[in-house]
């Protein structure tokens, strides 16, 4: 089974979630009240564009109240596999689009100098793989299009002046997506930082475990991401790009450990 290909489910609904990094670093009583992001991830065999907006109807976007948050991205992905029948050395080919879409609510919180926000609404995600994926019809990968309740939880807390993390999580029902990624990071500059980021990204797939020859599947695995950042802001906005190491996405029976490069690049806008 080919290394990557429910890897782009599980980080499509984390996304719009992590582009934000839900800065805490401006002062609160500006007049920004939207924020609009957009940015890119590739991996080997996967690539994926997103953007959306984040509005703030009841305060500025840094203070108590209020939110309304709706997203979307379109991605390619390709894999390759061993299918039963066919003959022992043939690997089929596939080529895979994901399109998701998603509409939120939610409402922000500072405690001090830990803010937290917390969304709930309504996700959407299809995946259509061409040829037909005998293993996809029978519920052993992500495939088709499926609506969901999602849920999602951003916090960040800055660590004095000079330091601050975060964590973001998000779950939706729609293919049994969930996703998170931890961040630490470090002031070199007020409006420099770089730092450590870990993030988690899978699907709970409840397909049959017996396989059409009837062999059991090996458990599906999550992938894992171990990466360094860089992040600049500005008080109408920010940008970040990150980069490390990742595990084979979801493979079966994989041991190939963090083999696999990744990048990212987002980009936010207040007014």
């Amino acid at each position: 089974m080919g290394p990557l290909l429910r890897f782009i489910a599980g980080f499509s609904c984390l996304i719009p979630s992590l582009a934000l990094a839900t800065s805490a670093a401006a002062e609160p009583g500006t007049d920004f009240w939207r924020e609009t992001f957009s940015g890119a991830d590739v991996t080997s065999n996967v690539w994926l564009l997103y953007s959306g907006v984040t509005l703030a109807p009841t305060s500025d976007i840094y203070g108590d109240g209020v939110r309304f948050r709706a997203a979307g991205g379109y991605g390619q992905y390709r894999y390759s596999g061993h299918r039963a029948g066919d003959p022992k050395d043939k690997r089929r080919e596939f080529k895979a689009t994901l399109t998701y879409a998603e509409a939120l609510l939610g409402y922000q919180k500072r405690f001090g100098e830990l803010t937290a926000k917390a969304f709930v609404g309504v996700a959407a995600i299809d995946h259509t793989i061409l040829p037909d994926d005998p293993i996809a019809a029978g519920g052993l990968l992500t495939q088709g299009l499926e609506y969901g309740v999602k849920g999602v939880l951003e916090l960040w807390l800055n660590l004095g002046s000079d330091a601050w993390t975060s964590l973001d999580t998000s779950w939706t029902s729609a293919h049994q997506t969930y996703a998170a990624r931890w961040r630490l990071g470090y002031r070199l500059l007020p409006t420099v930082s770089v730092g450590a980021e870990a993030a988690l990204n899978g699907n709970a797939i409840s397909g049959n475990d017996v396989l059409e020859d009837g062999s059991r599947r090996e458990p599906l695995r999550p992938q894992g991401r171990l990466g360094i950042f860089a992040r600049y802001e500005w008080n109408g906005g920010e940008v970040s790009i990150s980069g490390g190491l990742a595990n084979d996405a979801y493979d079966f029976g994989s041991t190939g450990g963090f083999n696999k490069a990744y990048g990212t690049i987002n980009w936010l806008t207040r007014f």
